[in-house]
């Protein structure tokens, strides 16, 4: 929790960046994002990690919407490259049903480590403050080499440059012949260079006196990870290219069997990294 009148300075040593939370802002850290709200100042600072290697990718990343459950940001204006290590963004779009509009710092380091600073409120309420308190806030942003717990080196160690698979199949027969079966397939290949590639399949059918039917759905995406320490835990964290976000905990069972979020997932041979 960051709960001070004061500028406060906040070093996350797993991923080896360090900012400044400015005067009056206070809030609290959630998974992968960091919340900060404003004594005066309606609406809300999101600071999340990005993972562009290079400016290109850093203002492609800006003029893609960003896409999370409940919200919606569009890219109003191209994006505006201040450095090779900074882009600027507008956005306007729902952010948990209400109509906002946003603005963007995102900044990198140049090694594929980065923080986007977002800064948004409902669109009526949106003032040049706003722009200049990310500004502010973006300005203190600094990286350092990421301090390393053996555990997070453990696991590493383990999954870097594998595939992690799930497979999940069920069929059964009812007392009149009818069939019906499900199957769950999930593929992430983690690339050694920290990009990664998702693949996903879920399939349902069934067959009786009542009717055939059957519905499939995929998922087939990309973006950069990242293994960090959370606490006592170890999390794989999957940055999508659409802004889409998953976070695995890590562990193993007393078989030694891979566990993402408590479900088992075979460590085998990857595929399609360059």
């Amino acid at each position: 929790m960051y709960s001070q009148t004061d500028p406060q300075e906040v070093t996350l040593p797993e991923i080896g960046i360090r900012f400044t939370i400015p005067q009056n802002w206070t809030g609290r850290q959630d998974g992968a994002y960091i919340y900060l709200g404003h004594q005066s100042i309606p609406g809300a600072i999101i600071l999340l990690r990005n993972t562009s290697e290079n400016a290109q990718q850093l203002k492609s990343l800006a003029m893609e919407a960003i896409v999370e459950e409940g919200s919606y940001l569009q890219p109003i204006s191209e994006a505006l490259l201040i450095s090779e290590r900074q882009v600027e963004q507008n956005y306007e779009g729902i952010y948990q049903g209400t109509a906002v509009k946003a603005f963007a710092v995102a900044i990198i380091d140049g090694h594929g480590n980065g923080m986007t600073t977002l800064i948004l409120t409902e669109t009526s309420k949106f003032t040049e403050l706003h722009i200049s308190e990310a500004k502010k806030l973006a300005s203190t942003i600094a990286f350092f080499t990421p301090e390393i717990p053996d555990e997070t080196d453990f696991w590493k160690n383990r999954i870097v440059g594998t595939q992690l698979k799930y497979m999940y199949t069920n069929t059964s027969n009812d007392y009149s012949g009818g069939y019906s079966g499900i199957s769950d397939v999930i593929k992430i290949n983690l690339c050694p260079n920290g990009q990664f590639s998702y693949y996903s399949n879920a399939h349902a059918s069934f067959d009786g006196s009542g009717g055939f039917g059957y519905a499939n759905e995929n998922e087939n995406n990309h973006g950069g990870y990242r293994i960090y320490a959370d606490g006592a835990q170890t999390v794989l964290e999957l940055l999508f290219n659409n802004q889409k976000t998953i976070r695995y905990v890590l562990k193993v069972n007393s078989e030694q069997h891979t566990l993402l979020n408590g479900t088992r997932y075979f460590v085998t041979t990857v595929e399609g990294c360059q």
